[in-house]
């Protein structure tokens, strides 16, 4: 799964420009499959100026990614321009020196976008309350809200559709392994195989077991 730093990027590349914290809250959600809690958006906060030079946050050494467009507290930021970047070199010794960067080689790129619905989430995100629906409980006991993450079950770049019979409910810990395995998902009997060992859906409200063949027909 991303860390937060690197969908704050992905959304200030993808939006061309100046975005506000509201604004970026909000596609940040549409990204995670979940509204952010307001410790979310804090931590979004604390990214953006850690890694800012227009922030009192900010120490040299670390990467300077994003700038202030509208001046401090009025919360609009952009990716910083390439120019006002700095560059990190290690020296002899090992430390870090901070140098201007050198102006960047210019290429043109097609960039294809899967344009999301998230629709189909969020029903579903209700319809289970908060729950994963691997293990069937709430999130930290839901303390913090609902902090389940919407899976496809066949990725979207791999074709997968944006609908409900191809979504699940999950922690955020299931959904790591998931991905960091590239789990098999049995649709016969509705179950993850996470490096050998199997974990069945024990709450489902939605989905329907198949056979391969209905499978690779609807989905």
């Amino acid at each position: 799964m991303a860390t937060w730093l690197e969908d704050i990027k992905q959304v200030f590349t993808a939006a061309g420009g100046e975005m506000h914290y509201s604004d970026l809250y909000s596609e940040l959600g549409r990204i995670r499959g979940r509204e952010l809690s307001r410790n979310n958006e804090a931590t979004v906060r604390k990214e953006v100026e850690r890694f800012s030079s227009h922030s009192d946050n900010w120490k040299e050494g670390r990467p300077d990614l994003f700038r202030s467009t509208r001046g401090k507290g009025k919360g609009f930021w952009a990716l910083a321009k390439a120019s006002e970047q700095l560059q990190i070199v290690p020296d002899i010794e090992g430390a870090s020196i901070l140098v201007d960067a050198e102006p960047p080689e210019r290429r043109e790129y097609v960039r294809e976008l899967t344009l999301r619905n998230s629709r189909p989430i969020l029903a579903l995100k209700k319809l289970y309350g908060g729950r994963c629906q691997i293990s069937g409980e709430l999130v930290m006991d839901g303390i913090a809200g609902d902090l389940t993450e919407a899976h496809h079950i066949r990725w979207l770049m791999r074709g997968g559709l944006d609908v409900e019979a191809n979504i699940v409910v999950l922690s955020p810990t299931f959904h790591a392994a998931i991905h960091a395995v590239d789990a098999d998902f049995d649709w016969a009997s509705l179950t993850f195989i996470v490096s050998g060992k199997r974990f069945p859906l024990l709450i489902n409200k939605h989905l329907v077991a198949r056979t391969a063949p209905q499978v690779n027909e609807q989905l």
